[in-house]
């Protein structure tokens, strides 16, 4: 399993100075970080962003069940850990399967544990690390 990157992003809200910047300049900003992380995904692990829905069950060849009125998603029941979602896919072999990282803000153990048990019934493992975006990939 590769190790992946955690990122930490402060934006400054320019509306506590007295004054509000355009919002183009925010959005613009988080294109900027967006590019960069992308960029040093690229570099340490050679991922590249992958198209389509961002979902774990994309990791193992599954649809993605978002919208679905049967039952939500995996992505769906676990929203609010899955801030800043992506999926992946490996530069040199873009057929070879996906990867998702995420990077909650914090986590309480039940609702870890409900999406743990999730990933397992579709044949996913987890590893959680904390990692400089510059260090040394593992991804195979």
């Amino acid at each position: 399993m590769p190790e992946l990157p955690g990122f930490e992003i402060v934006l400054c809200d320019t509306f506590e100075r007295g004054r509000l910047e355009d919002r183009a300049g925010v959005k613009m900003a988080r294109k900027a970080v967006a590019r960069e992380h992308a960029e040093s995904m690229s570099r340490f692990h050679g991922l590249r962003p992958a198209a389509g829905p961002v979902c774990p069950r994309r990791v193992v060849g599954r649809t993605c069940q978002a919208g679905e009125p049967s039952r939500p998603c995996i992505c769906e029941r676990h929203r609010h850990l899955l801030d800043h979602a992506r999926m992946w896919t490996f530069k040199d072999r873009p057929t070879s399967g996906k990867v998702f990282t995420f990077e909650p803000y914090g986590i309480q153990t039940r609702d870890l544990v409900q999406f743990l048990d999730d990933l397992e019934k579709i044949g996913l493992e987890v590893e959680a690390a904390g990692v400089e975006p510059a260090s040394e990939s593992t991804c195979p």
